[in-house]
């Protein structure tokens, strides 16, 4: 067992952008979201990479609703590990 605080433990996990969210940066509160376009799709498609906002870390598959005017996800994969840096996505685990 670790002699570490939870903070300490925090300060020493390595993420990238990514996956940075609050489980991993203080700074950011749990409403805290980003989302990383990656890859590349069709036209009125796109993946992303989506974190935080109290969701866990996930490869997201939206398509553009023209009546709607927004983007609405048709598939969404709960990662376990970072695909960039590699971190374990211990948030993903309930």
């Amino acid at each position: 067992m670790s002699n570490l605080s939870n903070v300490e433990e925090k300060k020493q996990i390595n993420y990238c952008r990514f996956c940075c969210n609050a489980t991993v940066e203080p700074e950011l509160t749990d409403n805290d979201s980003s989302r990383i376009r990656v890859g590349k799709a069709e036209n009125g498609y796109r993946l992303d990479i989506i974190t935080g906002n109290s969701e866990p870390t996930a490869l997201v598959v939206s398509r553009w609703e023209k009546d709607l005017q927004c983007y609405s996800r048709i598939a969404i994969y709960k990662m376990k590990y970072c695909p960039e840096c590699g971190r374990k996505l211990i948030e993903n685990i309930f």
